[in-house]
């Protein structure tokens, strides 16, 4: 009794002592050491009954990725015997210094060009297994056993295999670091009625190829604009209104005279879309890192006394094709994405809109020939004349164009000034008549607030402010995709508009409200958002059917099915079903991003016939992780993998359904000693056999995979009898070793 417990007792210090030398990680060349948060846990789950376990002895429960949550355990002993007890994908939390760290459960590396992965798998003794593979040979690897994660992370490291090779890890980011985003109604509002902003900035916010033109006023350097305002162009000037090349005119406006202006608009426009976030300064633009480009359509300025009031007016001397050299400029000259335009032509009758053809040409262009044939994206202010005519403004109302009125931020209805009509295309919130949204403003005392060296203003409004909402959010989408076309950018940002007012489009909100969060998934999804799989099944074959998503990570799901379906297995983006009933089958699936449900697709499957013979090995695809014997009828619906070290021997018929296929990985084996792989209904054909390997390794058993048939085993009616490569990923699974002696291969495709 002593001497166990003395071996408890060492086991004990061993295993602290284990735990302590590993509480860092590499990177940098050197070790990142860390400590424990108290009682913080990031805990991995498979099913619902995980979940009520843990709720019985967290104190709250964070979710942080599908199926992982954060907690704080109670300080109790039966919390941590049960999270001892019950949970193997757990991962203290971690702090380096005074941030927090979050572990993720898995391993990023990157192989040194001399050695494969497979080794690195092998030198992990399975815990390591490929999650993503990227085209620059990285790797990120899902740890078996969490508990392992530090431990086998440093051990690869150590073994100079690797260039790098770390816990993959993610920091809780504050995202209030600028002093006037809480003012910032319009990007994230308690009430909803916002553009959803801060969702959409956790899936693309770096986008500093983005160039966005803002015709107007003129843009300058502000201190929440650093770097990013580019040079510009000035259309019109003259020796007494000089050129700016963009910034605003250079000769300020008498104040006491009518429509006198202190150049500060195009000012506040960029800084809705694109001001610094996180530089504790003011606010926060829609979209972080995009480039400005200025130009300046109202610098050439005048004074008139005009009948017959002989009221005092300031004019311009910017012609129609002057504005067209804007747009063309910006397209063209400048190569811009995005071109913001918070103004229109005055009109006072809906019927008399001064039309200008060269303007109209000038946009045509941009939105097809601009960002190389794809059209850039053209918007446009609604107009803030409805209570003097009703309709959209010229050239707001130009096709092509993306027209943005504006609505309450507290009620969400249409502000009474906002344009609006058939080309109304969305709104976005903004100001009262009184004007009361935060922005950029000029720097010291030339812009709107002249007082204590104001740099901010929360005085704008109109449709000129909802206007470089709708462009930050287009260049948010291009910053994901810049494939997109002008087209598809519209289409997709009026397919995940809020709809508001009446059901549908209509002549007052459009297609409703814009949402920066839905915009961007979509662009970022754009030709996705399918479900895919056999549109037919029998009672031969289990279904697999998955989403088509470029980024399936991002997402949760929820699936349903028909009473004539039933789901044998369900990992997220796919899952595998099987036909209880002949008929019609729909499948339905609900995908969620951050809780917001982004779509719900439906699939329609044919059932013509449902399985009636013996019980299936299995009813979703499975792994043989030891060896296996199948010496008597077997049927296989579904994929079976042979994995490393695992031999798998057949000796009797194996009737195999329409998906089914049996998967050969480097160090497996597949024996089949007088048996038959056949398919399991008359005139079907099953998939076959992959055979995988690797081409730099050598032709062994133990870095191939092998299938031997001998003594009149037969592989029949497969579409391919053994593939030696795996075509999801040919570079690294070519090869393989393929030994036979009175074997039968009969009618297979190929």
């Amino acid at each position: 009794m002593i001497k166990r417990l003395l071996l408890i007792i060492i086991s004990l210090i061993a295993y602290g002592q284990l735990l302590s030398q590993n509480d860092y990680y590499y990177s940098a060349n050197k070790k990142i050491f860390m400590a424990n948060t108290e009682n913080r846990y990031v805990i991995g789950i498979s099913d619902s009954s995980d979940f009520i376990t843990l709720s019985k002895v967290a104190k709250n429960i964070t979710p942080l990725f599908p199926q992982s949550y954060i907690i704080t355990l109670k300080d109790t002993i039966v919390a941590k015997q049960t999270l001892n007890h019950f949970y193997r994908r757990k991962i203290p939390v971690k702090t380096i210094g005074d941030v927090e760290i979050i572990f993720t459960g898995e391993v990023l590396l990157k192989p040194k060009t001399e050695y494969g992965i497979q080794p690195i798998i092998a030198f992990s003794n399975g815990i390591l297994s490929i999650k993503e593979y990227t085209a620059y040979n990285t790797y990120v690897m899902n740890v078996s056993n969490w508990d392992s994660l530090f431990y086998i992370s440093n051990k690869v490291y150590e073994s100079g295999m690797v260039e790098y090779c770390h816990p993959n890890f993610i920091v809780p980011v504050d995202l209030n670091y600028d002093p006037l985003y809480e003012s910032q109604y319009y990007l994230n509002n308690p009430n909803n009625i916002d553009i959803n902003a801060p969702d959409a900035w956790l899936l693309a916010n770096n986008a500093t190829n983005i160039k966005i033109a803002v015709i107007d006023e003129g843009v300058e350097e502000h201190e929440d604009l650093v770097n990013k305002v580019l040079p510009g162009m000035t259309v019109s000037y003259s020796n007494d209104r000089p050129n700016t090349y963009g910034h605003p005119c250079s000769v300020s406006q008498p104040t006491s005279w009518l429509n006198s202006s202190v150049f500060a608009h195009g000012e506040a426009c960029a800084g809705i879309i694109a001001a610094d976030h996180n530089n504790n300064k003011g606010i926060k633009g829609v979209i972080n890192n995009a480039q400005i480009v200025p130009i300046n359509i109202f610098n050439n300025w005048y004074m008139e006394v005009s009948p017959p009031q002989y009221f005092f007016y300031i004019k311009y001397r910017e012609t129609v094709n002057d504005l067209a050299n804007a747009i063309n400029a910006a397209w063209n000259t400048f190569g811009c994405d995005v071109l913001n335009n918070s103004w229109t032509f005055h009109a006072t009758d809906y019927s008399n809109i001064p039309y200008a053809d060269n303007l109209i040409d000038a946009i045509h262009n941009a939105t097809t020939y601009g960002r190389n044939g794809k059209g850039s994206i053209v918007v446009f202010s609604s107009g803030n004349d409805n209570q003097v005519y009703s309709g959209v403004s010229f050239p707001a109302n130009v096709t092509g164009v993306i027209a943005v009125g504006a609505i309450n931020a507290n009620t969400g209805i249409v502000q009474n000034y906002s344009g609006r009509g058939p080309e109304l295309s969305l709104v976005a919130p903004s100001g009262t008549n009184s004007n009361d949204l935060v922005t950029c403003d000029r720097m010291g005392s030339l812009g709107y607030n002249t007082e204590n060296n104001g740099h901010y203003t929360n005085e704008f409004g109109g449709t000129s402010a909802a206007c470089p909402q709708v462009s930050g959010v287009a260049a948010l989408m291009l910053s994901v995709n810049p494939n997109l076309t002008s087209q598809e950018v519209t289409t997709i940002l009026q397919t995940t508009a809020r709809d508001l007012g009446t059901p549908g489009f209509d002549n007052t909100y459009g297609y409703g409200l814009i949402d920066a969060h839905k915009a961007v998934v979509h662009a970022m999804e754009y030709g996705h958002g399918f479900i895919i799989g056999p549109e037919n099944l029998s009672g031969c074959g289990i279904g697999t059917y998955s989403c088509d998503f470029s980024h399936p990570d991002i997402f949760t799901y929820t699936w349903t099915t028909t009473s004539n379906l039933s789901i044998t297995s369900n990992n997220g983006s796919s899952i595998t079903v099987m036909p209880s009933s002949i008929g019609t089958g729909v499948l339905t699936v609900e995908v969620r991003q951050q809780g917001r449900l982004m779509y719900t697709l439906t699939k329609t499957i044919n059932i013509s016939s449902v399985w009636t013979g013996i019980t299936p090995v299995a009813t979703a695809p499975f792994h043989i992780t030891s060896n296996t014997m199948w010496s008597s009828e077997t049927f296989l619906p579904v994929t079976a993998i042979v994995d490393q070290d695992a031999t798998l021997t057949v000796t009797d018929d194996v009737l195999c359904g329409t998906y089914a296929r049996i998967i050969v990985r480097p160090g497996g084996k597949l024996v089949v000693d007088g048996g038959t792989l056949t398919s399991a209904c008359a005139g079907e054909m099953w998939q076959g056999i992959i055979l995988e390997g690797h081409t730099s390794l050598p032709q062994t058993a133990a870095c191939q995979g092998t299938v031997q048939l001998l003594n009149g085993a037969t592989i029949e009616n497969a579409l391919c009898g053994i593939l030696t490569c795996n075509p999801a990923d040919s570079l690294h699974t070519t090869g393989g070793i393929i030994t036979a002696d009175s074997a039968t291969f009969r009618n297979c495709a190929k």
